[in-house]
């Protein structure tokens, strides 16, 4: 079922043949100032409920931002009765396109980031998800606080568990706490440390003598010394996006403490700062698709 306005794009139509001139606006960016202005969007079906014969709404997500798309069948929009039993078919968590245009609700919207409305005009599934998913997305995006309450209340919420999880990292990864955790991942990955430029490998002695001036400048013993000349770190490991002399590693630097004598150093992995920076309880959580003795897909 396809037609200009609505449907389902066939595979052979998704390849890029042609440049198409079309663009796509990001959800986070639609606010008050965009009202009035038409717009292609693309995102996750998160919620889709159909009011009557001529009326649906659409919850779009990309990333953590949601919109409210609404779709009013009349002659006035140009949008049918087919096309919202269509966007009513969609399943939860498929690929969507919409273009429409962004305006201002008439009552604040609480359920979304975005406070604005897309008044949809044409609606086409990129890629639809299976009807019945492994979890409700709903369910695997509740935190502990909100268990804690409902225990105290005497409700009983469905908990979705780790394995499950795992067993389906791809889905896992949409929530909006694995969001925010491979977000902050990101940054601490591209932009923690001291940066230094020399293309030679730091001997014993330059690691202390840096370690005094971090100590006179900062007032600290810990610090973090990222993009290390290329040629002086293993094979393995990746380059500088924005300069390949360079490579994408890190080295921490502790001093003080409790006391320990001499030893070799440790390994602390971006995955582990970041759960202790977030107090995660599983280092699983940190990683996007984790290994480990017992697992090794997806």
């Amino acid at each position: 079922m396809s037609s200009e306005n609505y449907g389902d794009i066939p595979f052979e139509e998704l390849q890029s043949k042609t440049i198409s001139g079309r663009s796509w606006t990001d959800i986070d960016d639609l606010d008050e100032a965009a009202a009035g202005r038409s717009v292609l969007i693309c995102g996750f079906a998160q919620a889709i409920r159909q009011v009557g014969k001529k009326r649906a709404f659409v919850v779009l997500r990309d990333r953590i931002s949601t919109v409210q798309c609404v779709l009013s069948a009349s002659d006035d929009t140009g949008v049918s009765m087919q096309i919202i039993k269509f966007a009513a078919s969609i399943s939860k968590e498929s690929v969507v396109d919409i273009e429409g245009v962004v305006s201002l609700p008439e009552k604040p919207i609480e359920a979304t980031t975005q406070k604005v409305e897309i008044q949809v005009r044409k609606v086409h599934c990129i890629n639809r998800a299976i009807p019945t998913l492994p979890f409700n997305l709903q369910d695997a995006a509740r935190s502990e606080a909100e268990f804690h309450m409902a225990e105290q209340s005497g409700q009983k919420l469905a908990r979705v568990h780790q394995d499950t999880r795992l067993d389906h990292r791809v889905l896992d990864l949409r929530t909006p706490a694995n969001q925010a955790i491979f977000r902050i991942e990101s940054h601490i990955g591209g932009e923690a440390g001291t940066e230094i430029e020399p293309m030679s490998d730091l001997n014993t002695e330059a690691e202390k003598k840096l370690g005094r001036l971090v100590k006179e400048k900062y007032g600290t013993e810990f610090f973090i010394l990222h993009r290390y000349p290329l040629a002086v770190r293993p094979f393995y490991t990746m380059p500088c996006y924005d300069d390949p002399a360079y490579s994408n590693s890190f080295d921490v630097f502790i001093r003080d403490g409790y006391g320990a004598p001499p030893h070799g150093g440790f390994g602390a992995g971006l995955e582990r700062v970041v759960m202790l920076f977030c107090g995660l309880d599983n280092i699983r959580k940190t990683s996007l698709f984790p290994r480990d003795p017992h697992r090794l897909e997806p």
